[in-house]
């Protein structure tokens, strides 16, 4: 199952002769009507499901290393860090591509047989979005290793695209440091 969490930040500035008026009931009244003509209280359940899907893609692409997948939906010049014990690491979309390529070359099996993952938080703001989700790759038996990965995505023509990732580099043995 996963599970979703959505932030909505809604600010009111209240005119001088609202003051007067300030209520809890004028307040729901004013954040409702705010949603209301952003369109924010019936996009987003769909734009989370489809936000779904992208990372469905992306996740199965990354399991199984298929570059047309990943490339569906991380943009061409998307880039994934992660904090090195000294410098950022980053490697571009054409990474993934690579990997395989290096995995066939030295006889090395490169497909998992199960990718999960679940959003720990997912924060909507107009065509843009910000993703975090825990990452698992394994066998039917046990995980082998597990991430915890941030994701800056932008809806571009009905489509939501990862436009950077971003890893922590303190995973060892599958387990997350805290």
């Amino acid at each position: 199952m996963i599970q979703t969490f959505i932030m909505l930040a809604v600010h009111v500035h209240p005119t001088p002769t609202e003051k007067e008026e300030s209520s809890p009931q004028k307040m729901v009244k004013i954040l409702f009507s705010s949603l209301w003509s952003s369109g924010m209280i019936f996009m987003r359940e769909s734009e989370v499901e489809n936000i779904q899907k992208s990372l469905d893609i992306f996740v199965e692409g990354l399991r199984i290393l298929d570059y047309d997948k990943i490339s569906a939906v991380f943009f061409e010049k998307g880039i994934s860090c992660g904090a090195g014990k000294e410098e950022i690491i980053h490697v571009y979309r054409d990474h993934w591509k690579e990997m395989r390529e290096q995995a066939e070359a030295a006889g090395k099996d490169y497909i998992s047989a199960i990718a999960n993952y679940t959003i720990r938080s997912l924060t909507i703001v107009g065509n843009a979005a910000s993703v975090v989700i825990d990452l698992t790759f394994g066998t039917e038996d046990e995980i082998t290793e597990r991430y915890v990965d941030f994701y800056h995505m932008l809806k571009v023509k009905d489509r939501w695209v990862i436009v950077n990732k971003i890893f922590p580099t303190n995973i060892e043995r599958g387990e997350v440091k805290k």
